[in-house]
């Protein structure tokens, strides 16, 4: 939204929405925007999100994004967005820095853009739309093939540029915090036009989503800058689990508390440790945690004032690579928000800067293709005929597979023969969905399924190729680097795929 309303008013828009408007990632950020507090605070914040990284982020374009940030805070209030005036710490920062409305700063900026956006008559919105392939010619971009589920059609529809804004791959983990639309078909797509993709082993795990008290009830991500507030990670004991673990305590960055909370349930044999909020004053809990605190109140944890938390699969910080427009390896095909890898996380995302990010990239990537000379309109094809088979039970019964696969063998700590198992898994999976492909015919459900499982071989992939132990990516059966030790930097790794053997590296195509 943010990158369709900094396009010229004259350019025709398709704006596609897996879900309704509403259904994402962003909607659901809990934490806020992490900008610069000043001019003197640049440094500092550029050097927390460089020891965050763990010596993998690419410097310039971390350099560049946050000292972008004071322009874009500027912007926004420009525009009549308004944060709360306190600010708040949260993991891996040095200071308060991050900028909230309320504890649902995700939700406040897309009921923003939104509303902007409805009043654009060249923007055409399209819900339950999908892309499903990109149209390439002579290894350019002329356009994509675009699903309507709903109405059963897909068509290809010819224009001068597409922008990826498919978000991450959450749901693809058993246990997670995204949306169930994050399933990363964005990656696929991207990968299967040529696109190079990097850092797909740094799947990030938040510490502390909370769980809820009936079986049936959904999760609640608990925002890090609660911990900021005062909230202390304890075992059922009261006994502080960061305690002498990291100088920041239960602030430290995430993939160093998820390892920690990681390896206490698995000794203790607990499904959760404790989120202690005692020391939070009710006046603080109602006014900067408004959303928390209702939950807290529906579940019953108000009374002694602790939420059982556990890891849970949250954040991609690798990608389709970009440069600083947004531009991907594929001519008119640009990447933005969690889909792309700027180079801004390397192998952990600092808390709260995705949306920093995502804010100044839609706006750099609007700017670039401002700049180069578009068709007023696009045009569309004849669809393409649809295969209606119902295949919605034995799909769903594939991606739980993989979400378990992915969780089990691909989580928070991860060993070579754990992982080469779930990788044989994922190669089975492939060959039975083959079986259900008719070659004249195209089935959106499996089309969609087929790009799940290709982003889920990349993360397995990734995984077996890095063998070393960094940021998100733990290795039981290798050793940690220190999180400034730089060995190569992430944008010149080799592609996921080079180091395996080529049976492993054969990603079938589906047409």
């Amino acid at each position: 939204m943010c990158a369709a309303l900094a396009l010229d008013e004259s350019t025709e828009i398709i704006l596609l929405s897996a879900g309704d408007e509403f259904t994402s990632n962003s909607f659901m950020a809990k934490g806020g925007v992490a900008f610069p507090v000043s001019e003197a605070d640049i440094e500092a914040h550029i050097s927390d999100t460089v020891k965050t990284g763990s010596g993998l982020c690419d410097e310039e374009s971390v350099r560049d994004i946050i000292t972008s940030g004071l322009g874009m805070l500027k912007e926004l209030q420009a525009d009549g967005f308004l944060f709360d005036h306190h600010l708040a710490k949260e993991g891996g920062h040095s200071l308060s820095r991050v900028r909230h409305v309320g504890d649902e700063t995700g939700k406040h900026l897309v009921q923003f853009y939104y509303q902007q956006l409805m009043k654009r008559s060249n923007i055409q919105v399209l819900k339950q739309g999908v892309i499903l392939k990109l149209w390439i010619e002579d290894k350019v971009c002329v356009g994509a093939l675009i699903a309507n589920p709903d109405e059963g059609t897909a068509e290809w529809v010819r224009a001068d540029g597409v922008i990826l804004a498919t978000g991450g791959c959450g749901n693809l983990f058993a246990h997670h915090s995204n949306s169930h639309l994050s399933n990363g078909e964005g990656y696929a797509i991207a990968y299967a036009a040529g696109a190079p993709i990097y850092g797909m082993e740094f799947m990030q795990f938040h510490p502390t989503m909370g769980i809820p008290a009936g079986e049936q009830a959904i999760g609640y991500l608990v925002t890090e800058a609660f911990r900021g507030a005062g909230a202390i990670l304890c075992d059922e004991a009261g006994r502080e689990l960061m305690h002498g673990v990291h100088p920041l305590s239960s602030l430290a960055p995430r993939d160093i508390v998820s390892k920690t909370l990681y390896q206490h349930l698995l000794q203790s044999q607990q499904g959760a440790v404790w989120l202690d909020y005692n020391r939070i004053p009710q006046h603080t809990l109602q006014t900067e945690f408004p959303a928390l605190y209702a939950w807290c109140n529906r579940q019953g944890y108000q009374e002694h004032k602790k939420i059982p938390v556990s890891p849970a699969a949250h954040y991609m910080c690798g990608g389709i690579q970009t440069n600083r427009n947004g531009e991907t390896g594929v001519s008119n095909v640009y990447a933005i928000g969690e889909v792309a890898n700027t180079g801004l996380h390397g192998a952990n995302r600092l808390a709260s800067n995705s949306l920093l990010e995502l804010l100044i990239m839609a706006r750099r990537a609007a700017q670039h293709i401002n700049e180069k000379a578009v068709s007023d309109k696009m045009y569309k094809t004849a669809s393409t005929r649809l295969d209606h088979s119902d295949l919605d039970e034995p799909l769903q019964h594939l991606q739980t597979r993989i979400q378990y696969i992915l969780w089990n063998n691909f989580g928070i700590v991860r060993r070579h023969d754990e992982m080469l198992r779930g990788l044989d898994h994922l190669m089975m999976i492939e060959e039975e969905l083959l079986s259900y492909h008719k070659p004249s015919l195209l089935n959106i459900g499996l089309k969609r399924m087929h790009n799940r499982l290709i982003t889920a071989k990349l993360i397995a992939q990734g995984a077996m190729e890095r063998l070393e132990s960094r940021g998100c990516h733990f290795r039981s059966d290798h050793p940690l680097r220190e999180p400034w030790t730089t060995e190569t930097p992430l944008h010149t790794v080799n592609h996921p795929l080079e180091m395996l053997s080529q049976h492993y590296r054969t990603v079938v195509p589906l047409h």
